[in-house]
């Protein structure tokens, strides 16, 4: 038991030590709450159950807990058993969510995607319900799809799929006593791409729960 701790510590070690010395730019903090069993591109698998440097390419899964990720205009808390990995694609940080679920704070000016299977949602705007506030809801895997919900401002989603741009999807909070998001499906802020959504697994919904 010892020795395994010990070889589980000095992997984290070393871990942070090749970020470093990797000299990444990386912007985005991870905050375990329980444990994140990380998966590096030359498939080492390392426990981390303390605050770390997001590197990009490495496959995180939540084990235990949650895990708050805080990066630039933007706070992510992946739920237990999230399966997702983290790429830059210019200045944004794309977010790829294999499985699970993850709430989201966003400030106005969005520098993070998210992106399933081959589609990127592009976020082009964010709409805080007050002044100075911010956009919060939950992205989730449900079957093949990305379901959005909101529960306080309003987001403006393009998905693009090999280039392909669907037509943009409104994703606002939901009114007084509003309904869940699996039980949105497509809603009539996306009929407008419902041709493409098919393909792509592009889903909105609205909920009035802030998932923490």
């Amino acid at each position: 038991m010892g020795n395994r701790l010990a070889v589980s510590v000095l992997a984290a070690v070393l871990f942070c030590a090749s970020w470093v010395i990797a000299g990444s730019e990386s912007t985005v903090t991870a905050t375990p709450k329980g444990a994140v069993m990380l998966t590096e591109t030359n498939g080492q698998v390392v426990r981390l159950t303390t605050s770390f440097p997001v590197k990009t390419g490495c496959l995180m899964e939540t084990s235990g807990g949650t895990c708050i990720m805080r990066g630039p205009q933007f706070r992510l808390t992946a739920q237990d058993k999230a399966s997702f990995a983290f790429r830059k694609v210019g200045d944004k940080w794309v977010m790829n969510l294999n499985a699970g679920r993850v709430h989201y704070v966003l400030h106005p000016e969005p520098t993070i995607y998210f992106s399933h299977a081959d589609a990127v949602y592009e976020l082009t705007k964010i709409t805080p319900a007050v002044e100075g506030g911010n956009v919060e809801g939950i992205v989730e895997v449900v079957g093949d799809k990305l379901v959005f919900a909101n529960s306080a401002g309003e987001l403006v989603l393009v998905a693009n799929t090999a280039g392909v741009e669907a037509e943009p999807l409104v994703v606002g909070p939901s009114a007084a006593g509003g309904v869940g998001s699996a039980a949105m499906g497509l809603g009539a802020a996306g009929a407008a791409a419902a041709g493409t959504g098919a393909a792509i697994g592009l889903t909105s919904g609205n909920s009035t729960t802030s998932q923490q």
